[in-house]
């Protein structure tokens, strides 16, 4: 009902000021499991990829979480080597995956 009161401009603000939320989201959790040293600016940064990409939040995230799962994988593979055993600190390595995946869905619409 309160939404009906507000301007069309005051609307608008309001649901370009949530766009980006769920990948923030997402970015934080990937920075608390893999131990990354700066979060404000790995979130700097993939909101950064995603508005370069043309690609839609959602399938932004799903390549995020893409990104996850190649860089545990890798982990625990013994490729990534920044950090102790057990305390790897692979956030440079994710964004890295990531940009691959961007690179190779972008590759893919074409």
């Amino acid at each position: 009902m309160a939404e009906g009161r507000l301007s069309r401009r005051t609307r608008s603000r309001r649901r370009t000021s949530r766009a980006g939320s769920l990948l923030a989201v997402a970015a934080k959790g990937a920075g608390g499991e893999f131990r990354d040293d700066d979060p404000d600016r790995t979130i700097k940064v993939v909101l950064h990829l995603w508005w370069n990409s043309s690609f839609a939040e959602r399938r932004f995230c799903d390549l995020l979480q893409e990104a996850r799962t190649i860089t545990k994988a890798r982990i625990v593979g013994s490729q990534v080597q920044v950090g102790e055993p057990g305390r790897r600190r692979a956030m440079p390595y994710l964004l890295a995956v990531l940009r691959q995946l961007l690179a190779q869905s972008a590759e893919g619409r074409r």
